[in-house]
């Protein structure tokens, strides 16, 4: 068998976010998972030292470092080289987007407290949630940043241009 090269770590927010929202959408699929992948998809649950949180639609998302961390994550593909994969690694590349860490009582952290519960797999003693900068912008301030959003597309502003602007505020 032929070794598959270590998967290259994220290198922008956009990236993190939509590996963090794929692994909350494989949660509930787990079960229709290969034995073997679903096995490895479940141990993220026992063994992540280090989570990642996201706020969507007031809604907090979390997911593994090693699973947020590398470009293109699936449950099959953590499966095949989750012996290769580096939570430290994983970790430094969402570093430089900035996070923060945040503890027991806060969304973030609950969600995470949340997610192992449903699956019936404890999270592992001194799990700790960080929080991507920039996920927590009081409610006021989204509603302004949707309105100056609705106001460019007014103006005819692209929908890349729309999204570069979201992603940085």
């Amino acid at each position: 068998m032929l070794a598959t090269p270590t998967p290259a770590l994220i290198t922008s927010r956009k990236q993190v976010i939509r590996n963090i929202i794929a692994y909350n959408d494989a949660v509930p699929q787990r079960e229709a998972m290969l034995a073997e992948v679903k096995r490895s998809f479940e141990n993220t649950f026992r063994h992540t030292q280090a989570w990642f949180a996201i706020l969507r639609h007031g809604q907090w998302f979390v997911a593994p470092a090693k699973y947020a961390g590398y470009q293109d994550m699936t449950p099959e593909r953590y499966d095949a080289e989750r012996i290769g994969l580096s939570g430290t690694l994983a970790s430094g590349s969402i570093a430089a987007l900035g996070y923060t860490e945040v503890h027991m009582g806060h969304p973030a952290y609950d969600a995470m407290y949340r997610l192992t519960s449903q699956v019936g797999i404890p999270h592992r003693q001194g799990t700790r949630v960080y929080v991507i900068n920039g996920e927590e912008l009081p409610e006021t301030d989204r509603v302004i940043v949707e309105a100056v959003l609705a106001l460019l597309e007014n103006a005819g502003i692209s929908q890349e241009a729309k999204d570069r602007l979201r992603e940085r505020i």
